[in-house]
């Protein structure tokens, strides 16, 4: 009987660890992707921004527009279940904070004054944008 319990506790343990190794994976590329950011109470007119992800040599890389205008992204930085990021806007030195909130949306604020909103931009989301019916 003890050898029983041993080797259920055993294979608990091994599951376990499985999907604790899984979950780790997950977050560190749940960022990667396309999003829909919207910025509320600005005081300028960019409500939305698109944020591109990807990974690059290991290291995340931001790709950020506006009004149909390219972004300079400057640094990022990695957390667990954040990401930050920097850069100038209008003249002024701009951070930009994204957290997870579950499989496909973000919150977050930029400048920790305004609060933001964002969504997974998918692929079928993006080949439904242009076709009119």
């Amino acid at each position: 009987m003890k050898k029983i319990a041993l080797f259920c506790m055993m294979c608990m343990l091994m599951a376990a660890s499985t999907l604790a190794a899984h979950a780790q994976g997950e977050s560190k590329d749940y960022f990667i992707g396309q999003w829909l950011v919207k910025i509320q109470d600005l005081p300028v007119d960019i409500e939305e921004m698109t944020v591109d992800v990807t990974r690059v040599d290991g290291k995340l890389k931001v790709n950020l527009s506006a009004d149909g205008q390219q972004i300079e992204v400057e640094q990022v930085t990695e957390r667990e279940k954040s990401i930050t990021f920097y850069f100038n806007g209008n003249g002024f030195d701009v951070d930009m904070t994204l957290v997870k909130k579950n499989q496909n949306e973000v919150t977050g604020d930029m400048l920790s004054q305004f609060d933001l909103t964002g969504k997974r931009i998918t692929k079928a989301a993006k080949g439904g944008k242009g076709k009119k019916k």
